[in-house]
């Protein structure tokens, strides 16, 4: 009688089952299924899902993103209004993904069964794509086949593009034999694939049809792999393998920095392909504390930006970050430098025929590296000599210069990316003098000097010639090398004084002394005579005379000459015999 009873229910059971689709597939109805305990969990939360919003139907809005639908999860909102979301039940505190979902605004990610790229079984009754199709009214069924326990099943997604993750949802097929007891979620982002793991669980329920949701990461990538394993061995039937994240945003590319002022400096970059709704660039000023931090928020049509009213010979560092429609890109990082002002106290110390010196202050707390300082002559503006000098340096001269020439010298200071503005300072060479100065030829009214010309480009030399406290300048063009001086005074000592005289400047001058030949008296006759005497008279020389040497001697030449002097202040009239020198 007791095996009859149990045939009979054995009977009325299979009358009221649903048929099976495989004879070697028992199945089990969801009121006769039995829940694993959760036991096990090596990662990830799983649990039936606390907010009726969470799945599809009411409270999704669907949005299309290259094939993807994105749905809109409306999070319930508790007292202090922090959207709990479907990681976040009133009870539970909050974690760090609830924060991050709610600024960036990830969905549901529909359409993801257009890219499936790879599955096993290879074989199906239902296709792998409706795994993944985000749907709980499809379901994956490979074809039937025999119980292999531990048989691995897998999907890849080939997303198509980097999608960052936040969490997903599982629904089972409420079939308990072909649940799947456990998973891993993988991710690669190159091809050939280098599976990471993302997620691995075995605390996923068994025998409901109700969306469990598994979290607490944050993955980026294009490919996806989902490994699963029923909990018989016989094939796996799975209505949903859902993905909540959105599409990562292509950040701005090439951030750089350019056209830098000493209080400005720009950046650029090169736009990325995502609709946007702006960028947010951040400016920080490095070196104070607490930090200078600048903000811009700047229109989405944009690909360059100054920041105006910078700080001279500081380092900023720039953060762009692009905010698109549903999300904010990667934040790009650059350092940008403002210019360093020139030497400070830029200034001529020292300067000769040939070389010039120049000194600076050093400046405190500079971005300045090096210097440099560089000369050219004013006339041509052509470069002749570069120095790099090092910022503990604050003097240099620079030597073979030509003189009586104009230069500019001109001094910027480096940092790490920029030369900085230029300072400029107008020097000359001192004018060399003139050499070998001498007397050509001279007589009683004229001297004839000549020098060797100095090396600097003259455009007049300057002569003074004086005597007895007076002087007469004259001048003589730059190509001479010799002048005559004339109208002088016989007998008188001249000092000459010659001086080379260039566009820039005089040179030292160099003398000499000359006295003009004496002239003779003039006129010479007799007035009266005797035997014994005779009177002479003369026109005095234009010299001054100390003294007339007279010289008398026989009218034939013999024997018997008297040689006589004369004082200049004696009468110029006087009884002398014959001939008279002046001295």
């Amino acid at each position: 009688m007791k095996i009859k009873l149990l045939i009979l229910a054995f009977l009325a059971g299979t009358a009221c089952a649903k048929p099976l689709k495989a004879v070697e597939e028992p199945e089990e109805t969801n009121g006769d299924a039995q829940t694993a305990g959760g036991h096990g969990r090596t990662s990830g939360l799983g649990r039936l899902t606390e907010n009726p919003d969470v799945g599809p139907g009411p409270g999704f809005e669907n949005w299309m993103e290259d094939g993807v639908t994105l749905q809109v999860v409306e999070g319930s909102l508790n007292t202090d209004k922090v959207p709990y979301g479907p990681l976040r039940g009133p009870e539970e505190p909050a974690n760090r993904n609830v924060r991050a979902v709610s600024e960036v605004d990830p969905r549901w990610l529909n359409g993801l069964e257009r890219r499936v790229v790879g599955f096993f079984p290879n074989k199906y009754q239902a296709p792998p794509w409706n795994a993944v199709d985000c749907s709980p009214d499809t379901m994956w069924i490979p074809k039937s086949g025999i119980k292999v326990v531990n048989r691995k099943h897998w999907i890849i997604v080939d997303m198509q593009g980097r999608y960052r993750v936040y969490r997903i949802r599982v629904v089972q097929g409420g079939n308990r034999p072909n649940d799947i007891k456990d998973f891993v979620l993988e991710m690669s982002s190159v091809h050939p694939y280098v599976w990471e793991v993302v997620i691995r669980s075995d605390a996923i329920m068994v025998g409901t049809t109700e969306p469990q949701h598994f979290g607490d990461f944050d993955m980026t990538s294009q490919y996806w792999k989902i490994t699963m394993r029923s909990t018989s061995g016989w094939p796996v039937k799975i209505r949903d393998f859902c993905f909540f994240g959105h599409k990562e945003m292509i950040s701005p590319q090439s951030l750089t920095c350019s056209a830098a002022t000493c209080n400005s400096f720009g950046i650029s970059w090169i736009k990325p392909s995502a609709p946007l709704i702006g960028y947010r660039v951040n400016y920080t000023l490095l070196g104070n504390s607490p930090l200078d931090v600048i903000t811009n928020d700047i229109g989405p049509v944009n690909e360059e930006h100054v920041l105006r009213d910078a700080q001279a010979d500081q380092e900023y560092i720039v953060t762009l970050v692009a905010v698109g429609i549903y999300k904010k890109s990667s934040p790009l990082t650059v350092t940008c430098l403002t210019l360093t002002p020139p030497p400070e106290d830029f200034q001529m110390t020292y300067t000769t025929e040939t070389s010039v010196t120049v000194a600076w202050k050093r400046r405190t707390n500079s971005l300045a590296i090096y210097h440099r300082i560089w000369i050219s002559r004013s006339d041509t503006a052509d470069s002749l000599l570069t120095q790099l000098v090092p910022t503990g340096q604050t003097d240099l001269a620079f030597t073979d210069l030509t003189p009586g020439t104009e230069y500019v010298l001109s001094a910027t200071s480096f940092n790490r990316q920029n030369e900085g503005p230029a300072v400029h300072l107008t020097v000359a060479t001192k004018t060399d003098s003139p050499m070998a100065l001498e007397v050509e030829q001279k007589t009683t009214n004229t001297i004839t000097i000549s020098w060797v010309p100095p090396k600097a480009v003259l455009i007049a030399y300057n002569i003074t010639y004086a005597e007895n406290g007076r002087s007469t300048p004259i001048m003589t063009p730059g190509d001479a090398d010799s002048c005559e001086l004339t109208d002088l005074v016989p007998g008188t000592q001249y000092d000459i004084d010659l001086v080379a005289v260039s566009r820039v400047g005089k040179s030292i001058a160099i003398g000499i002394s000359v006295v003009t030949d004496t002239d003779p008296p003039s006129s010479l006759r007799v007035t009266k005579s005797s035997t014994t005497w005779m009177f002479l008279e003369w026109t005095p020389a234009v010299a001054n005379i100390l003294y007339y040497d007279v010289d008398i001697s026989d009218e034939y030449g013999g024997e018997g000459t008297l040689m006589s002097t004369i004082n200049r202040e004696i009468d110029e009239a006087s009884t002398y015999p014959r001939n008279i020198e002046s001295r």
